[in-house]
Order: structure tokens, then C-alpha cells, then sequence
């Protein structure tokens, strides 16, 4: 196949944490592209849970509905219509005007993203969903299916071909942890970001191209073996956490739309019955190989 096609394509298809996403070009003089770190979660072009189009702008004036979410820097979020939301997206380093907006249906399955030209147009290529909407799209997702969440956390799999899902905030120690179990002949699904889901009634984790600063990502999945919630210490020392504990901490560290009752609620309905069967633990440990080693005797 044509590479050069591959990567102008007017339509391609992602699939990150069992979620298929296709995004489309309206504009005939729009080449649209993914990155590198979502170009590793391209499939062959499918039915798709989120139908994304973008367009040109010819400009795109700041919306002044009382914002949902605000984060005081990059993006908002606003009410779109009868139930809908829009993203928009600003900095002052290109201008006053919003540089992108995406507005989305209730259920997270239509999009429709418009660039602003005059920030755009210089560019051989676009990429619309670059982060931080493509991430947000899948977090709104899976919380309106009721199906998963995302957390912050390395997932791996040992030699042994069992999966570990390490939970952290950030300075825990995930990128070093990830680093150290790749030198032992792991294989890291995500240093940073993991999304969990229950699939037949296993707890599952699946690989995000969101990583962390040891840049390790994979379009993989596992099923999750052991839970270990990172507090980096003088010592290595492992403590059994009851799921309830598990569901807490975890919640912590998950990356949730903090906007509406509605997410929250189905975020912590998954988390109530996800870890019944999966063994956690809070890990104190040293960031070095002895911290491998320890973790492997559960």
C-alpha cells in the first residue's frame, strides 16, 4: 500500500481501549493525519463507535454560553445545543479567537470538529484530534457507555505473561517502573495511562498512546493480574488492600469528566465491582531492580 496514502488518507480509523473511532475530512483541500503516538492505534478503516468530521472555519468566535469546565489555560467546555458539549480550544500564542472547536452529541458518537483557518491553513497537513481532544473524547466515552475508565497508571505484561497495572499519581514512579520491567522482559501496554474495562467478567487494561516521560505506549491488551498502588520508599513492602480500599485510590487517580453527576456516578459504578477478583496491593518501594523481584512473590 502507498505510504504516502496511508498518511493523507481522508478518512482513517483508530481503536484505543476497545473504542473504534473514525475521522473524516469534509474539506477537499484538508489532508488530515494522526501523529505518531495515535498513528500506532490505526486499524483498517470499520464500523466506528465515534464519527468524527472536520472542516474549515473561516473564523471562530469565542462562545459565551456559561462554560460546564474550565481548565483556565488551553480548553473549555461548554453546552452544545439540547444535550450536547463543545470543546474549545485557545491560547494566546496564536490569537484571540478559539484555534479549534469540537462539538459532540449526547452519546459521544458524532463529532464535528472545525479548525479556524487562519491558524491552520499554512500547514501541508492537519491533525484534528491532536491532545489534548483525543484523549477527552475517549474519557467522555467510555464514561457515557458505563464500561470502563482511564487511570493514571503503567499496565505491563511479565516473562511470565501476567498482567500488572501499576496506579500512581504523578513523581509516583510509573515511567521508572515501566523502564525497570522492560529490562527484566516485560511488556509495557503504557507508562502514564491505562484504560480498565471488564470483559467477560475479567478486569482487563488496555495500552494508551498517552504516555509518560519513558515514551512507552502499544496498541495491546491483558487481562490484569495483580494491582499495585505506587508510594515510592527507603524499603521495598507489600500491603493487601481490600477492593473497596482499591476502588478509592483508584478513583483518585482516574481522569474523569469532573463536570456532570452523570459520569462520576457510572465512574464509580464500574470501579464499585471491578477489582472483586483481582488482588491490590499498596506498594512501598525502592526504584530499583529489588522492586521487581518483590512484586513477582504475589
Amino acid at each position: 500500500m502507498n505510504m504516502a496514502a496511508l498518511r493523507y488518507s481522508k478518512r482513517v480509523c483508530l481503536r484505543i481501549g476497545g473504542i473504534t473511532l473514525e475521522l473524516a475530512a469534509v474539506a477537499p483541500d484538508m489532508r488530515i493525519a494522526l501523529g505518531r503516538d495515535l498513528g500506532r492505534f490505526r486499524v483498517m478503516e470499520q464500523d466506528c463507535d465515534i464519527h468524527c468530521t472536520t472542516e474549515w472555519a473561516d473564523s471562530i468566535e469565542t462562545d459565551t454560553a456559561k462554560p460546564l469546565f474550565e481548565t483556565g489555560s488551553l480548553w473549555r467546555l461548554l453546552p452544545h445545543g439540547y444535550s450536547g458539549m463543545k470543546f474549545e480550544f485557545a491560547t494566546p500564542a496564536l490569537g484571540r479567537e478559539p484555534y479549534r472547536t469540537a462539538e459532540v452529541d449526547a452519546d459521544v458518537s458524532r463529532v464535528k470538529i472545525k479548525l479556524n483557518r487562519k491558524y491552520f491553513s499554512h500547514e501541508t497537513e492537519q491533525r484534528p484530534l491532536e491532545y489534548p481532544l483525543d484523549e477527552l473524547l475517549f474519557i467522555h466515552r467510555l464514561v457515557r457507555e458505563g464500561c470502563g475508565v482511564e487511570v493514571h497508571a503503567c499496565g505491563l505484561v511479565d516473562k511470565d505473561s501476567k498482567g500488572r497495572l501499576f496506579i500512581g499519581h504523578s513523581g509516583a514512579g510509573k515511567s521508572t517502573t515501566s523502564r525497570l520491567w522492560e529490562a527484566q522482559g516485560a511488556f509495557v501496554l503504557s507508562d502514564d495511562r491505562i484504560i480498565l474495562r471488564m470483559e467477560k467478567g475479567e478486569l482487563k487494561m488496555y495500552g494508551t498512546p498517552w504516555h509518560g516521560d519513558a515514551k512507552q505506549s502499544a496498541s495491546a491488551s491483558a487481562n490484569v493480574h495483580a494491582i499495585y498502588l505506587l508510594e515510592q520508599a527507603p524499603h521495598n513492602r507489600l500491603s493487601r488492600m481490600s477492593p473497596a480500599e482499591t476502588a478509592i485510590e483508584t478513583f483518585a487517580r482516574s481522569f474523569l469528566p469532573f463536570h456532570g453527576h452523570a459520569g462520576i456516578h457510572a465512574a464509580l459504578t464500574f470501579l464499585d465491582t471491578a477489582f472483586a477478583n483481582v488482588p491490590a496491593y499498596r506498594f512501598e518501594f525502592l526504584p530499583d531492580y529489588s522492586a521487581v523481584e518483590h512484586a513477582t512473590r504475589v
